[in-house]
C-alpha cells in the first residue's frame, strides 16, 4: 500500500485508483490498508479491496468508501464477480468540476452516455 501511494501520488487526481487484490493480504494488513487509504498522498484516489466475504471489517469498508472506493467480495460460484464489479465501477466513474461563482447561481449538469453503452450498477 505504501508503494501504491508513492506511485499514484505523481498521477493527476481523478484519474488514478489503487486496488488491493487477495484475501490473505487484506486480512493480514487491515491497519495498513486503513492508514494508507487515509494517507495524504492518496487524497483524491479511490482505494478498492477485492477478496473473500468477511475479510474487510465494517470500519475498513467505511474508510474505503471515504476515499471513493469500496470492497468487493466473491461468492463460491462466481470468483470473478469482484473483478467485474470493480471494472463496472471504474468505467462508470465521472468527475464533474465547476468554477466557483460569487453570489447565487443556477447550474444545470446533464450527463449522457452513448446508446450502446452498458448500463451501470
Amino acid at each position: 500500500m505504501r508503494l501504491a501511494a508513492d506511485q499514484v501520488a505523481t498521477g493527476p487526481a481523478g484519474q488514478r485508483a489503487v486496488a488491493l487484490v487477495g484475501t490473505p493480504l487484506a486480512a493480514q494488513h487491515e491497519a495498513e490498508i486503513t492508514n494508507a487509504a487515509l494517507d495524504g498522498r492518496l487524497v483524491g484516489t479511490p482505494v478498492y479491496v477485492l477478496g473473500d466475504a468477511g475479510v474487510v471489517t465494517e470500519a475498513t469498508r467505511r474508510t474505503l468508501e471515504f476515499t471513493g472506493g469500496t470492497s468487493y467480495t466473491g461468492a463460491a460460484g462466481s470468483p470473478l464477480q469482484p473483478y467485474d464489479d470493480l471494472a463496472a465501477d471504474l468505467v462508470n466513474r465521472y468527475r464533474v468540476s465547476l468554477p466557483a461563482v460569487s453570489g447565487t447561481a443556477t447550474v444545470q449538469v446533464r450527463l449522457t452516455t452513448p446508446a450502446n453503452a452498458a448500463a451501470g450498477p
